[in-house]
């Protein structure tokens, strides 16, 4: 037991947080305490969390701001006590592997907000935030976008750490109103609203997370987050949310955990309106090849007309290091804008499992030397899947299309000619932020919007 903290206190906090009582005397029992006294003690303890409950103010623990998350390819768990997610595949398993090693590495013992027991938390924690690693600030920056909101309203980024036999007993993650540390942890940024969890490692045995009034246990899957609401709709803090880390039976257990706060009840999603668009598919772009006999015709068309390309001023997204014009136009007929439709059209309708309709293809633009696309999102009406056709290059260096997934995931996408990508480019984020360093990189582009 912590000096800071009194078994008063500790029973206090912990008969609030729904803790099991008979688990919480049975811990008095062991700890020195005879009978009469345990039995004493969480007599006393039980009336004042009673009389906590009873005192709470409204701003204590009702009106906590909620909006609705918009979260890409998230399984909802059908619940109606909760509003919790699971999350696929949500990092890779180079960065699981990563992440381990620096858990692995950096760790000490766990401690509970209110510096609990050891008995209770037998994990230990690597404070992954103060490692300044680049993977950490990667993965702490993509669940920020994936929730949409700023990194300025959650905690730093944790990792924990099971062996065998340790555990984590039933808890709830936000602040309990009434217990003595309370508003310390409150601070500035209010109490706790969304757990971001993510699973590194697929246990071999045991290590799950349970949730006792949900009746939901949730094994863990490497690369896997599962993230939930700590709020109910209404507001308040939800208790249904009380779980545990069950104890490793076989193996060990690696997960990493951020949370976000309430910050004064303000509202804090930033998402931009693009990103709510329903994504279509798993990642949200895919690398193919052309065509054999359409690649054949563009390229033919292309070096045939290249004479009468027409100077652009710079487009929109479209910059120079020197300022000056840096891609020209190159007008397709109309028998070839037929054929690019409808040979493209039906790829893209498998790909996305929608009826699509052609909204704008461009002609094929040339970029020049010191070109640069920037970084966007496209057309919502008109843009929501697109194709870029690699035509013909000569370039010194790459010039890869930076995009995001669906994951939030960056992607160094290098096409070479004859290959092109689909993508939902109202959704992600897409651009070349570098230079074209070369004389020429022709390509075009194809939209399309679901029919």
């Amino acid at each position: 037991m912590s000096q800071q903290l009194s078994w008063s206190d500790w029973l206090v906090l912990n008969l609030a947080r729904n803790c099991a009582p008979d688990e919480l005397r049975e811990e008095l029992l062991k700890n020195g305490f005879s009978e009469e006294q345990a039995d004493d003690k969480m007599q006393s303890a039980s009336e004042l969390v009673q009389k906590n409950q009873r005192n709470l103010t409204a701003k204590d623990n009702n009106f906590i701001v909620t909006q609705s998350v918009n979260l890409p390819n998230a399984v909802k768990i059908s619940n109606d006590k909760v509003e919790m997610y699971t999350v696929d595949g949500f990092i890779t398993a180079e960065e699981n592997m990563q992440l381990i090693e620096l858990i692995r590495n950096n760790r000490r013992s766990s401690t509970t907000t209110d510096e609990g027991v050891s008995s209770f938390r037998t994990s230990t924690t690597c404070e992954l935030a103060s490692l300044d690693h680049p993977i950490v600030e990667e993965i702490d920056e993509r669940i920020c976008r994936y929730m949409g909101i700023d990194s300025s309203h959650s905690e730093p980024i944790e990792g924990q750490w099971y062996e065998v036999g340790q555990e984590f007993k039933p808890h709830t993650d936000y602040f309990e109103p009434g217990s003595k540390s309370y508003h310390h942890h409150i601070g500035d940024l209010g109490q706790r609203t969304w757990t971001f969890m993510i699973y590194l490692n697929t246990t071999a045995e045991g290590g799950s997370t349970y949730f006792g009034e949900l009746g939901l246990n949730v094994e863990p899957v490497a690369g896997t987050a599962l993230l939930w609401n700590n709020v109910d709709s209404n507001g308040h803090l939800n208790s249904a949310t009380m779980h545990c880390g069950m104890p490793v039976k076989s193996g060990y257990k690696a997960v990493v955990t951020k949370w976000f706060r309430s910050v004064d009840n303000k509202p804090v999603y930033n998402k931009e309106d693009n990103e709510l668009i329903p994504p279509l598919t798993k990642h949200g772009f895919l690398v193919k090849t052309i065509p054999e006999v359409l690649y054949n015709t563009l390229i033919e068309f292309y070096h045939g007309t290249r004479n009468s390309s027409i100077l652009e001023s710079i487009p929109e997204n479209v910059s120079n290091e020197a300022g000056d014009p840096c891609t020209v136009l190159i007008e397709l007929s109309d028998e070839l804008r037929q054929s690019i439709h409808e040979t493209l059209q039906p790829m893209l309708e498998a790909w996305v499992g929608n009826y699509l309709e052609p909204t704008f293809l461009h002609g094929i633009r040339e970029y020049r030397s010191g070109a640069i696309l920037n970084e966007h999102r496209d057309r919502i009406k008109t843009h929501v899947v697109s194709v870029i056709l690699n035509i013909d290059q000569e370039v010194d260096s790459d010039w890869p299309l930076v995009i995001d997934d669906h994951y939030y995931r960056r992607h160094n996408v290098q096409l070479k000619p004859g290959e092109m990508v689909f993508y939902e480019g109202a959704r992600l984020k897409h651009g070349r932020p570098s230079a074209l360093r070369g004389r020429r990189y022709a390509n075009v582009f194809v939209q399309f919007k679901i029919a």
